[in-house]
């Protein structure tokens, strides 16, 4: 009876680590002097981030997408549109942009990252 107790708690307690390496965390940080707009695909949707202002996205591992910067936005209850002329200056959006997870080097390298300068 003891080992099937023994063997139940070491289930749990592996069941328990891999849950908790199964994600990574994404911190976007708007450094710009304007608010941006960031959104990411196909998790996070998108956001309004005033100045220093930061947003946190959680993202399972080996999911596939990316996150990318958008000015001149005007949003209400969801719909609206954004200034696609207006170039987002590299002013450290992503400045403190990092995945923090076990796996988070395999989540990371699977994701795409669109410089502000190309969009």
């Amino acid at each position: 009876m003891a080992s099937k107790s023994i063997s139940l708690v070491l289930f749990l307690l592996l069941a328990a680590f891999t849950a908790g390496a199964s994600a990574a965390t994404f911190t976007i940080t708007n450094n710009c002097g304007y608010t941006v707009w960031p959104a990411g695909i196909p998790v996070g949707g998108g956001t309004q981030l005033d100045q220093g202002h930061t947003w946190i996205v959680d993202v399972p591992t080996g999911t596939s997408g990316r996150f990318w910067g958008r000015t001149g936005c005007s949003f209400n209850v969801g719909s609206g549109h954004c200034d696609i002329h207006r170039r987002l200056r590299w002013c450290a959006l992503l400045h403190r942009l990092w995945a923090a997870a076990s796996n988070a080097g395999r989540v990371h390298h699977r994701w795409h990252w669109q410089q502000p300068g190309l969009l």
